[in-house]
């Protein structure tokens, strides 16, 4: 298959795998018994540009798509049938589509910062909007409950409860940023560079992160001169 470079998404079983085509349709392989011709191919009326395997395990592997005009439809990945209408999202464009681990909840953002919380079908509920800010970092802690936004400022941090739609108190500001440093590169000597990202606990109920500043490049080498860990109870 010719993809559009986006990384495929794998089932949680590890025997098929979604791949978004050039013509705009998301395709489910199953390399192993299947490996010519894709196992089902998920069609909308509008160009998919993104799509998700629910981690979800046992049967009926479920799916989520990304439209060209916004919104995010549901799936049946075994049959490529769709799961009900499109839901509208508030912009066209957005970088985060993602099932919680229990499958029961899709979490998507919106170019402006807006992000959608749908309860998976044939789960019921209230479909949530949380009020992001655009360009922040999105994470889903482990638990399922909670969604993690570190601010585009990269100074700070707010948990957003999934169920409510509502934020856990208010922000966590940092004394150093969280964001890498503009120009900081990947690999440094003696392994001073490392991803700033949020760590969790198995069990969703703790989260680490790490702060620091940034001196000028001194003999080759990026300096850290004070490092924070912060770790937070999530739940």
């Amino acid at each position: 298959a010719i993809g559009n470079r986006r990384l495929p998404s794998l089932s949680a079983d590890g025997k098929r795998l979604l791949y978004v085509d050039t013509n705009g349709h998301a395709q489910v392989f199953e390399p192993f018994t299947q490996p010519g011709s894709p196992r089902a191919t998920l069609r909308a009326e509008s160009h998919i540009v993104d799509a998700v395997f629910s981690p979800a395990t046992g049967p009926g592997l479920k799916a989520a798509t990304r439209l060209a005009d916004g919104s995010i439809q549901f799936w049946d990945a075994e049959s490529g049938t769709a799961l009900g209408q499109p839901l509208a999202g508030s912009s066209t464009n957005g970088g985060f589509l993602q099932f919680t681990r229990d499958g029961q909840r899709l979490v998507a953002s919106f170019a402006d910062g807006k992000v959608g919380v749908w309860p998976t079908p044939p789960q019921s509920g209230t479909a949530r909007t949380i009020p992001a800010k655009p360009g922040s970092i999105l994470r889903l802690a482990p638990d399922s409950r909670t969604l993690v936004e570190g601010g585009i400022d990269g100074v700070s941090v707010q948990f957003w409860d999934l169920a409510s739609g509502t934020a856990r108190g208010g922000g966590v500001p940092f004394q150093e940023p969280l964001a890498r440093f503009p120009n900081e590169r990947e690999l440094v000597p003696l392994g001073t560079g490392h991803p700033h990202d949020f760590t969790f606990s198995n069990d969703g109920s703790r989260m680490l992160a790490v702060s620091h500043d940034t001196t000028l490049p001194y003999q080759d080498r990026i300096l850290h001169p004070r490092v924070e860990f912060h770790l937070f109870d999530v739940s």
